[in-house]
């Protein structure tokens, strides 16, 4: 059987074009919720109880024992009050997201030594974000090139 050239195109580049972008998509979901599972109370803790704050600190610990003390809760909870005084004086820009807003307030305000677990969260969460947004585009670059060739 012969194709016709409109859907010799659908099956050879049309088709493998939306086959990789869902398959990226798919890959990007799956990171994200990683992420967003591990470290999302960072970026909502203002619409979560304070149980679901607890719980979510804890696993945190248990993935970082080395980096995290098991003070943390109590640290959070003095950390989220003094973030929202400090949201009154500072507006965030748009285009900076929160936890980058919040970690550099934590710096320029000279408050990493009362809430250094705070600073160390805040860091490792930056580097995921980093190292994911890396590896995302570099999975894209390589589709790109693939279709190309």
């Amino acid at each position: 059987m012969t194709l016709s050239g409109v859907d010799k195109f659908k099956v050879s580049t049309f088709y493998v074009i939306i086959d990789q972008v869902n398959n990226a998509l798919k890959q990007r979901i799956k990171s994200y919720s990683f992420v967003q599972q591990r470290f999302g109370f960072l970026t909502e803790f203002d619409s979560m109880s304070d149980e679901d704050i607890k719980i979510a600190i804890e696993r945190l610990v248990d993935n970082y024992p080395k980096d995290l003390s098991f003070e943390f809760y109590s640290e959070f909870c003095q950390f989220i009050c003094w973030y929202k005084e400090q949201s009154k004086k500072y507006s965030r820009k748009e285009s900076t997201g929160i936890a980058q807003h919040i970690f550099k307030l934590l710096h320029t305000n000279g408050v990493c030594t009362a809430f250094p677990n705070a600073e160390v969260i805040f860091r490792i969460y930056s580097t995921y974000h980093l190292c994911l947004l890396i590896a995302l585009e570099s999975v894209r670059f390589h589709s790109l090139l693939e279709l190309r060739m």
